[in-house]
């Protein structure tokens, strides 16, 4: 799964169809990058503004989302009673969870390979092009989500470069990773605040130690 650039699933090496529905991709992407149990409640609020039936939409969406995401006797879309949702992606590749569990020590602990493979699952904006209408939460909501993706990789890509001063034979990916900032500007744009060491986690979610998939 990607959610950095358009939001995209594979399956089986193949591209699984999306579905039409903007409020099923926000939902999908809201319960992965948030991590842990939301309550309905507080799902009803981000997505709708005053539907007849918010609960029952509700329903509606998370079905498209189980077709989407689970697979055979695996469910990935998690229900605990007629209160709170979650969605268990732990044995799934998802870009944004991954740049988590690489850099979770901090960004001076990881090898310039590594890093340039990092930036190179920023494709875009996290979500891009996704905006629904009419939910001015869920927007204030991607809006922060995209500049601190942005902030992240700014830093990373300032520091892949001030690696390229260092000798060659000390570290033979520099010049593979000189490449990649040169054909990714817009890795560059954008950029706000970070923390000293880069590193950070998702609600609900601890990727320290986590096995990449």
């Amino acid at each position: 799964m990607r959610l950095m650039g358009p939001v995209s699933i594979t399956r089986d090496q193949a591209p699984a169809p999306l579905p039409r529905s903007r409020k099923v991709l926000a939902l999908l992407s809201y319960l992965v990058l948030e991590g842990g149990e939301q309550s309905r409640s507080r799902l009803c609020d981000l997505l709708w503004n005053g539907p007849n039936d918010p609960r029952g939409e509700l329903r509606w969406c998370l079905s498209k989302l189980r077709a989407l995401v689970d697979d055979g006797e695996r469910r990935r879309v998690l229900a605990r009673g007629s209160a709170l949702v979650g969605l268990d992606m732990s044995d799934a590749f998802v870009d944004v969870i991954e740049v988590e569990r690489a850099l979770a020590a901090g960004i001076p602990a990881v090898a310039s390979q590594r890093l340039g493979e990092v930036l190179d699952w920023f494709r875009g904006d996290v979500l891009e092009g996704l905006e629904v209408e009419g939910s001015a939460e869920l927007t204030t909501w991607l809006a922060a989500r995209r500049q601190r993706f942005r902030a992240r990789r700014a830093r990373r890509s300032g520091t892949l470069s001030r690696r390229r001063g260092a000798p060659r034979d000390s570290d033979p990916c520099l010049r593979a990773g000189g490449r990649r900032l040169v054909t990714a500007p817009r890795l560059l744009a954008g950029g706000a605040h970070e923390s000293a060491d880069g590193a950070g986690t998702f609600p609900g979610r601890d990727v320290r130690g986590a096995n990449a998939r």
